[in-house]
């Protein structure tokens, strides 16, 4: 919790501490959840993360959502993976789960009678929003639904992409 408030407080973090949250985060979220995912997370080795920037929390929601409304509903264990890069002046930030898909997610949702209202996706939605208008007006956001050669839901991959700052 510290790490989160600490890095909340910071308009711009090295990506060296957005992962230390992260890589914390994920480690709660499956014990929490008796070790139902796995999780990697793989940062190119040429990727300075101690030199770049980036906006805080700007990962976390989609992990979360990765593993709330993807990974949670399978039979069996799922995997997330999540991976850092720079190519052509921009940051990537990969995030692929193997869980149910949007779609089927989505009609879980709304069989559910449940009235818990998620903030976080609108939130970071507003961030990147923000973020495009100013110093980072490159910065994009790409959702793809993964299919498995049967032609079933396959999981969801989200690239995120920032423009490399030094600060």
């Amino acid at each position: 919790m510290r790490l989160i408030l600490q890095n909340s407080q910071s308009g711009l973090i090295t990506p060296e501490s957005e992962l230390e949250s992260l890589k914390l985060y994920l480690e709660l979220e499956a014990l929490r959840f008796d070790n139902h995912f796995n999780f990697a997370i793989d940062v190119n080795k040429e990727l300075d993360t101690l030199a770049i920037k980036v906006p805080p929390l700007i990962i976390q929601p989609y992990v979360e959502n990765a593993i709330w409304h993807g990974l949670m509903h399978k039979n069996e264990n799922g995997r997330l993976q999540i991976e850092l890069y720079e190519e052509a002046n921009m940051l990537y930030c990969k995030i692929t789960d193997d869980g149910i898909g949007r779609k089927k997610s989505a009609e879980l949702k709304s069989k559910s009678a449940a009235s818990h209202k998620s903030m976080g996706m609108q939130i970071t939605a507003n961030r990147i929003a923000m973020l495009q208008q100013n110093e980072y007006a490159q910065t994009q956001i790409k959702i793809n639904d993964l299919v498995l050669p049967d032609g079933s839901a396959g999981g969801t991959e989200v690239i995120l992409k920032i423009p490399v700052c030094y600060g």
